[in-house]
């Protein structure tokens, strides 16, 4: 589990003072900052207060640049480094990112494997990074210390620690398993007809719906994998997120500890995960076309739709 640490983004909020609650009540002292909604989908009333301190701090939050942004520049920088294409056209497509088995007068090896090995791991961490609760605070492990009860799912409803792996008992969760799991799998049952193709579908439309909308060009402002800025600001919305959703009940009330997670809760969360996925889709599509030399320049104008899609769904073929 040596990568355990790459997957997170763990806010010291027990080095803040007051840690990072996400409340109603606006502080006497003006130390405090408001979060307040800024989806057209969502809860209009869904706002709060957070301490002023309460961001993402590279240095004290990913020391020797152990966590997801550090991981995400690292292996974009390796990807860069280790593709050298097969051909002048080579793309995701490429032989060199598949990996394959030679054989030499040394024995069997690997060709390609440390260009695959970056795809996997950047593919994997830019999706984390932006699950809420995978960039927020360290005290509760990213919500795995907070036990709810989550109903509604007619399947085995085990969850599991993401820190540590254990499978919980039958019918058991935490907050963490909700966001990673819980509601997209409700929804798939519930809204979807069963269907993940289906779900994955509505995710695409809100891709198109965000080109149309201009909140695509908001997504692409910031893609360069390398530097450590953009996806440090990736990590800052997730934990906004984490704030205002995920540790926040439909009332305004800090999730605690054997909390039962309602049906408006599923349902005025729902639409930050698809927008949180969507997003990732397109910034992962846009930072491999940056890593393999497909997009020119990033002064150049955004990548068309159809390229877009095209990036997302390849590195899932690359992987299966």
């Amino acid at each position: 589990h040596w990568s355990t640490p790459l997957h997170f983004v763990d806010v010291r909020d027990d080095m803040i003072d007051g840690g990072c609650p996400c409340t109603r009540s606006v502080g006497d002292d003006g130390d405090m900052r408001l979060l307040m909604n800024d989806d057209n989908d969502g809860d209009d009333d869904q706002s709060c207060t957070i301490h002023s301190s309460c961001w993402f701090v590279y240095d004290r939050d990913c020391a020797e640049d152990f966590c997801a942004v550090g991981g995400i520049a690292n292996y974009t920088s390796r990807l860069v480094d280790n593709f050298h294409p097969s051909s002048a056209g080579g793309d995701l497509h490429d032989p060199m990112l598949r990996g394959s088995r030679q054989s030499s007068s040394e024995g069997e090896m690997w060709s390609g494997w440390p260009a695959k090995e970056a795809l996997m791991f950047l593919t994997h961490f830019i999706g984390d990074i932006h699950q809420p609760l995978h960039a927020s605070r360290g005290s509760d492990r990213g919500g795995n210390s907070i036990h709810v009860h989550f109903d509604g799912l007619t399947k085995d409803g085990r969850s599991y620690d993401a820190r540590t792996g254990r499978i919980q008992k039958k019918g058991e969760w935490n907050l963490h398993s909700v966001w990673d799991d819980g509601l997209i799998d409700l929804a798939i049952q519930s809204m979807y007809s069963s269907s993940q193709l289906e779900f994955q579908k509505s995710v695409i439309v809100l891709v198109e719906e965000a080109e149309t909308s201009g909140l695509i060009d908001t997504w692409l402002l910031c893609t360069d994998g390398i530097s450590k800025h953009c996806p440090a600001l990736w990590a800052e919305e997730s934990f906004e997120d984490a704030l205002k959703w995920a540790y926040s009940d439909e009332e305004g009330s800090e999730v605690l500890d054997g909390a039962v997670l309602s049906e408006d809760y599923f349902e005025t969360r729902l639409h930050v995960v698809r927008r949180r996925l969507a997003a990732a889709g397109v910034r992962l599509g846009a930072v491999l076309d940056n890593a393999l030399g497909q997009a020119k320049h990033a002064s150049d104008s955004n990548p068309k739709l159809a390229e877009i899609l095209t990036s997302l769904q390849k590195p899932m073929m690359l992987l299966s």
